[in-house]
């Protein structure tokens, strides 16, 4: 599934919301091959069912080089799972939060 939700955050930054004094958060960066530009990565703790929450695959410019990625900028410490939303590949990768870190990914998957 594509999607297009216009703005941008800056290129090259990952946005953290402040969070509770009590929340144990960390940030997740998704990188994919550039076939993959607007595609939703849909995310989900091990163990609860998809409900839909998703990140938008986008190009991001590095130094003068183009990368595609997605990112959930706060998410509670724990193992999830990350699949490309409404794609039938079956292809699940997971991934672990820890808390005050940024954890980084790679997802490729056929896109339905």
């Amino acid at each position: 599934m594509r999607v297009d939700h216009g703005d941008r955050a800056p290129l090259g930054y990952v946005v953290r919301e402040r969070s509770p004094a009590d929340a144990r958060v960390g940030a997740l960066v998704i990188h994919t091959p550039p076939r993959l530009d607007r595609a939703a990565i849909e995310i989900h703790a091990v163990g609860a069912p998809w409900t839909g929450v998703t990140a938008l695959v986008r190009e991001q410019k590095v130094a003068e080089r183009g990368r595609f990625e997605g990112v959930f900028p706060r998410l509670e410490v724990g193992l999830y799972e990350l699949r490309i939303l409404g794609a039938r590949s079956g292809v699940v990768v997971p991934v672990a939060i820890t808390e005050g870190a940024v954890a980084e990914t790679w997802l490729d998957a056929p896109v339905d």
